[in-house]
């Protein structure tokens, strides 16, 4: 699958600029995970989220998340761009479809509970009448990586995921697949688009990922990520590329097709290793 760089800039990202879709996260400072093992503090240059284009070598300079406001979910934006959700999970956006361990509380969204093979999500649908080709999301990931058997390590993580499904997508398998990729305990299905991943056991870091339904294409060369606790992350999918950013990491990944977006959501999973995923302060923007 390639990466790499290309002197494509996109002129939704800049609109996406022009305009201020942006949130203020707050992180938690919870326990960090950058090497399999956690840290008693989180690293505090990670704590804003940034996004770094190497194709146009804007250095992550872009201003795509602090300032400005998230704007109302449904209201019009300039370039014909729309926030689809602006969700704290005070009051959960009734949209959402729960998937499995999936639940509202704490003023979070949890996706998956500290136990062992777990799997859950939440997903929202896109109107179909209108055909997306880009996307901008801000959330803040959190993991509470204390909450399972006193012996295990935090795993294994977290999906933003876009899916072409017509209906609502089918959930992926439990560890590594994280909700997203099929596999035996999702009787080898699950949504049909991308992902970008976040895998805080190995392959530890930020990662995209395809799946046909039944099929998943992995990249097992991640960009590595010191994962804490509570972090923000911002991505901007256009067509084919994703760029984005988790704390002070910058990524970007190019896919092999673009995915025509009619559903949009998080999943996340456990194996043999647990811990408790959850996002909070979520907006996502969608431009025809």
């Amino acid at each position: 699958m390639p990466l790499g760089a290309s002197t494509r800039k996109s002129a939704s990202r800049a609109i996406w600029i022009a305009t201020s879709i942006a949130v203020a996260l707050v992180g938690c400072g919870l326990a960090s995970v950058g090497t399999g093992q956690l840290a008693s503090e989180q690293d505090a240059a990670g704590s804003d989220a940034t996004v770094s284009d190497a194709r146009t070598g804007d250095g992550g300079g872009s201003g795509l998340v602090d300032g400005g406001s998230s704007g109302d979910a449904g209201v019009p934006l300039e370039g014909g761009c729309f926030v689809l959700v602006s969700d704290d999970f005070s009051n959960p956006d009734p949209r959402w479809v729960v998937m499995n361990d999936g639940t509202f509380a704490g003023g979070a969204a949890v996706l998956v509970q500290p136990q062992i093979l777990h799997r859950g999500g939440i997903f929202m649908a896109v109107d179909a009448a209108i055909p997306p080709s880009t996307l901008h999301a801000t959330f803040t990931m959190l993991m509470a990586a204390d909450a399972g058997p006193a012996d295990a390590a935090p795993g294994d993580g977290i999906m933003l995921a876009w899916a072409s499904d017509l209906s609502t997508p089918p959930l992926g398998g439990t560890g590594s697949e994280m909700g997203f990729c099929p596999d035996s305990n999702s009787a080898s299905r699950g949504p049909n688009g991308a992902a970008l991943a976040l895998h805080v056991s190995p392959y530890i870091g930020a990662s995209q990922r395809e799946s046909d339904g039944g099929y998943c294409v992995v990249n097992n060369n991640p960009v590595p990520v010191a994962f804490t606790g509570s972090q923000k992350v911002a991505v901007s999918v256009t067509g084919v590329y994703i760029d984005g950013g988790v704390g002070s990491t910058a990524f970007n990944f190019e896919l092999s097709k673009a995915v025509p977006i009619r559903w949009i959501g998080f999943t996340a999973g456990t194996g043999g290793d647990v811990a408790t995923f959850s996002v909070d302060n979520v907006v996502i923007t969608i431009c025809p």
